[in-house]
């Protein structure tokens, strides 16, 4: 980012419905003074803005690019190590977040265009003076809540809905949504379900991204994740699970669900993890 400088927000105690915000900071993400494993009582969002490092959750490695989100849930142990010659600026919101039924994704890829949006409110955010002012409070309020947005989105916490549209059931991704759901199987492609909902795949992908940040192919593959996580939790075969979501190859679903959660099928289903959102 261009006219990078540390920032540190402390206290800004924002509450909303299942959400609390203790602090932000941005840095450039180092290792703690001591290279040991630890953990904090709160939660926390790591969001990378440039360069590469891996994060460690408990004892599962994920390694991170700019616009990788990590969840590090309250409890649990993480470190971080490098893996270029310069460290990687992270946005840390320190936070809890109610739990629920949904999909928790501990490490999930942010659309380049929402990471574009984050950086600009982070822009926005830096260029704010007296950020700790009682004066400036609701202004830098506005920018963090516009930051967790796109954070908790990407992440799996907030489902993705058109908030412009008459009513929730006319958004796009929902009647996408629906569509996948009826018809996805091995041998759909993404032309075919594109077509069935009456347009060209461009064309969808453009007003998918517009409305929740992610591409037909992203939205498509978020729910065969829920859906497997879902199956595994009800103790299903791993080659039924992999047949039910689309993916009726054993080695391929293995690989995908690890490239998409950190981990093997065979690991979820013996250490689950935590299902929230907001």
């Amino acid at each position: 980012m261009k006219n990078y400088r540390p920032i540190l927000l402390q206290d800004l105690a924002i509450s909303l419905p299942g959400l609390h915000v203790y602090r932000v900071r941005l840095n450039h993400h180092a290792p703690e003074a001591v290279w040991t494993t630890h953990s904090h009582e709160h939660g926390q969002l790591l969001v990378y803005l440039s360069g590469r490092g891996s994060q460690t959750l408990g004892d599962k490695p994920h390694d991170c690019r700019p616009g990788s989100v990590v969840w590090v849930a309250p409890g649990t142990t993480h470190a971080f190590s490098r893996q270029m010659s310069r460290a990687p600026l992270v946005l840390v919101i320190d936070c809890d977040l109610v739990s629920t039924r949904a999909t928790a994704h501990p490490c999930s890829q942010m659309p380049d265009a929402s990471l574009a949006r984050v950086r600009s409110a982070l822009s926005r955010l830096l260029a704010v003076r007296g950020a700790e002012q009682r004066e400036a409070m609701l202004h830098v309020g506005s920018l963090v809540l516009e930051i967790l947005d796109h954070v908790l989105l990407a992440a799996g916490w907030l489902r993705p809905f058109n908030r412009f549209a008459p009513t929730r059931t006319a958004a796009i991704v929902q009647f996408t949504e629906r569509l996948i759901e009826r018809m996805d199987g091995p041998e759909v492609t993404l032309e075919a379900i594109a077509q069935r909902a009456g347009y060209q795949t461009d064309h969808l992908n453009r007003k998918l991204k517009a409305e929740c940040g992610l591409t037909l192919g992203q939205l498509r593959a978020r729910l065969r994740l829920r859906k497997a996580e879902l199956l595994i939790r009800q103790g299903y075969p791993m080659s039924a699970v992999a047949e039910r979501i689309g993916i009726p190859d054993n080695n391929y679903f293995s690989r995908w669900f690890r490239r998409q959660t950190g981990m093997t099928p065979s690991q979820f289903r013996d250490n689950p993890q935590p299902a929230v959102r907001l």
